[in-house]
């Protein structure tokens, strides 16, 4: 779910089902999820089996595929976004907001240093 979420992020919970957001590539899906390519090819291949994402080749290089969520996907994300939300101000009342903030500093670092 936190997947999911992370991908969605860029999918305003109040957008219209109409709105066509840029699609994403895998890589970029793996940049911002923080997962290795062979674990978001499996999920990617359940999300698309469940209605929640679709595939289909870039225009401009066939070898690559744009991933984007489907309305189906949009609304799971507006429905989980609240719980997301909650879990994150949880944390922050349990550790405080400058512990949280801090914690997201030095994952994004450790993101950093590994990609190398």
């Amino acid at each position: 779910m936190r997947q999911l979420a992370a991908f969605a992020s860029q999918y305003p919970p109040d957008a219209d089902e109409e709105l066509d957001p840029a699609a994403l590539d895998a890589r970029q899906i793996c940049e911002l999820c923080t997962i290795l390519a062979p674990s978001l090819t499996g999920m990617l291949g359940r999300m698309e089996e469940m209605g929640l994402v679709s595939r289909n080749r870039a225009a401009a290089d066939q070898r690559r595929q744009q991933i984007v969520l489907t309305a189906q996907g949009r609304a799971l994300v507006r429905r989980i976004a609240p719980r997301v939300e909650r879990e994150y101000q949880a944390l922050e009342a349990a550790i405080g907001k400058a512990l949280v903030r801090e914690a997201y500093d030095v994952l994004d670092r450790l993101s950093e240093a590994m990609r190398g």
